[in-house]
């Protein structure tokens, strides 16, 4: 089945930016501070776990679109991660 090209994108963005901005939000309203506060910032836009395509596939959703998304976060965090840790440092 073929997916159309904006939905990985769609996601791929989701999935950066909306872990950047659960992140930032989760150290702003508990307050934390220093290397625990780093850690956290550098943990939000991390790639989508292999896992998501493991269980698209088993309970029959869209693997394909699953791949896409975890091949196109995994390569954007060539770029996302150096930028995060340039802004957290």
């Amino acid at each position: 089945m073929a997916i159309a090209p904006f939905r990985p994108l769609g996601g791929t963005f989701i999935r950066i930016l909306g872990g950047l901005a659960s992140a930032s939000l989760t150290v702003t309203l508990f307050g934390i501070e220093g290397i625990n506060r780093q850690v956290i910032l550098l943990y939000g836009p991390l790639p989508s776990a292999v896992v998501n395509f493991v269980l698209t596939e088993k309970y029959g959703q869209d693997p394909e679109l699953a791949a896409s998304i975890i091949l196109l976060t995994t390569s954007f965090s060539l770029i996302t991660i150096p930028l995060v840790l340039l802004l957290i440092v």
